[in-house]
């Protein structure tokens, strides 16, 4: 994951959330609704960016190549590997996949 985009992300969350919580105190009720809303899905996307890249360092190269061995096309072999771990992402399964070859 890009460092730049973790603290953007958690910088620009933060900031929502206060300016949200300051909103709903002075009564403008969409405003800090929405503010609120974009802190929490910025926030969401930052840990599940994080547990796919945890994922990902808990995959050797080896145990690729054992999971992927028997699928010779590109494609199956990363459904392979995501259904052997459901939090890989795809970009992170493109990848393990790729340098496994």
């Amino acid at each position: 994951m890009h460092r730049w985009w973790t603290w953007f992300a958690l910088v620009t969350a933060a900031l929502c959330l206060a300016l949200g919580v300051i909103s709903l105190v002075e009564g403008d009720w969409v405003t800090g609704g929405l503010l609120t809303v974009l802190a929490v899905v910025l926030a969401r996307d930052v840990r599940r960016r994080r547990a796919g890249s945890t994922a990902a360092s808990d995959w050797p190269l080896e145990r690729v190549r054992a999971v992927t061995s028997g699928h010779p096309d590109e494609v199956q072999a990363i459904r392979a590997l995501r259904r052997a771990d459901p939090r890989l992402g795809l970009a992170d399964a493109v990848r393990l996949v790729r340098a496994a070859r």
